[in-house]
């Protein structure tokens, strides 16, 4: 498909934000990694975190990881530390703005690995490897 025919057949698309989500304007974020997916050249894998905030997107980000995962924990593990650097900056410009949100955020990954090595100290000589 030709660019130009795919932003002609795109222009009613939209987001559109509400205060009255169950969310309101809570940021919320969610996380997810690509473990490899550059197998053949290098072995990297791709990071990708959304934040949504009053039912739309607020801020996003996919990126290549500099480092080589050795597993799918890892990869995720490396995403989800790139989302929570980006939710330490949306709570602080959010403060700054005078809308101040109640800390902890909500952050979500679906990987239960990464998720017990975020939560717990136990495993992390398992993870001490890891390049962040």
């Amino acid at each position: 498909m030709h660019v130009f025919a795919y932003v002609k057949g795109t222009l009613d698309y939209k987001i559109i934000y509400s205060l009255e989500t169950s969310t309101g304007l809570n940021p919320i974020g969610y996380v997810n990694a690509n473990y490899a997916g550059d197998l053949v050249e290098t072995g990297h894998s791709t990071g990708a975190y959304i934040f949504m905030m009053a039912g739309g997107a607020v801020s996003w980000s996919s990126k290549w990881q500099a480092t080589v995962a050795l597993l799918t924990t890892e990869a995720e593990y490396m995403a989800t530390t790139r989302m929570c650097q980006q939710s330490v900056w949306m709570h602080s410009f959010m403060d700054k703005v005078g809308l101040s949100q109640q800390r902890p955020g909500s952050l979500h990954n679906n990987n239960n690995s990464s998720i017990s090595i975020t939560t717990s100290t136990k495993g992390h000589k398992q993870a001490k490897h890891i390049q962040v």
